[in-house]
């Protein structure tokens, strides 16, 4: 009897000793599990805080480049209406310089036809001098006042010019902004990178729809490895410069990497 209890006695022993084992890897495993749940909710955390940062970067950027739109066109119709009213003075010189050429013509036609009068005759010899004086005093004034509404021509003429120009400027200037505009989520594959020069060639180009001077995220498996800004934008395939600052230590791009546009420029 005492034999069978010494025997279940150590039956009981290693029960417990096998169960306590098993207790302790599995709580071992479960403190693993939660060491790494917790890792990963650091990183997902940080990851979440970053792309916060860089959505708040992107809404900033969004918005300087809508209003530096906005001035511009407001630059361009205030610079339409000055030029408006430009052209509208030069019309008024325009035909004050017509009607001051027109009275000068009048008098240098009366001033010959006077000379042609004189042909011997007593009164119009006697009157001469008198007409001969009007007739100048009148050329004389007209022949100032047409320099003058001249000179006031070419002026208004060349500021309407300034005014064309710049009208042409700053519509090519809205134009681009507006070009420029490029689809959110637009992506592409990096074909080459060049270490040496820093610089990647990309899968799409202006037929694609992308254009020139946007950033571009990098990712590779999802995640986001760095950015580039594209420098060079051709029909199908497109050039942009590798932004050192936005990759991690030990990081590098590689060919098969994909970009996305995000939406800031």
């Amino acid at each position: 009897m005492a034999r069978v209890l010494l025997i279940l006695s150590i039956v009981i022993g290693l029960i417990t000793a096998f169960l306590g084992f098993k207790t302790k890897e599995q709580a071992d495993v479960l403190q693993q599990d939660l060491s790494s749940t917790k890792s990963t909710l650091a990183s997902t955390q940080q990851k979440l805080k970053k792309t916060e940062g860089e959505l708040a970067d992107t809404k900033k950027t969004l918005e300087e480049t809508q209003e530096t739109l906005k001035k511009t066109e407001e630059d361009l119709t205030n610079t339409r209406g000055e030029l408006q009213n430009t052209k509208s003075m030069l019309a008024t010189v325009q035909a004050d310089v017509e009607a001051k050429t027109k009275q000068l013509d009048e008098v240098k036609k009366a001033m010959d036809e006077l000379v042609a009068q004189i042909g011997g005759d007593p009164n119009a010899i006697a009157t001469l001098p008198e007409k001969v004086r009007e007739l100048s005093e009148q050329k004389t004034r007209l022949e100032t006042e047409l320099a003058e509404a001249k000179t006031v021509q070419e002026s208004l003429k060349q500021r309407a010019d300034d005014l064309e120009g710049q009208v042409q400027t700053k519509e090519r200037e809205v134009q681009a902004y507006k070009q420029n505009i490029v689809r959110n989520g637009l992506s592409g594959k990096v074909v080459a990178y060049n270490p040496g020069w820093g610089f990647v060639v990309l899968s799409i180009g202006d037929r694609a729809g992308l254009k020139n001077g946007v950033q571009m995220v990098v990712t590779r498996g999802g995640q986001m490895i760095g950015k580039i800004r594209v420098t060079t934008v051709e029909p199908s395939t497109s050039i942009a410069d590798v932004l050192p600052g936005t990759f991690a230590r030990g990081t590098t791009i590689q060919p098969g990497d994909t970009v996305i546009f995000q939406g800031d420029r």
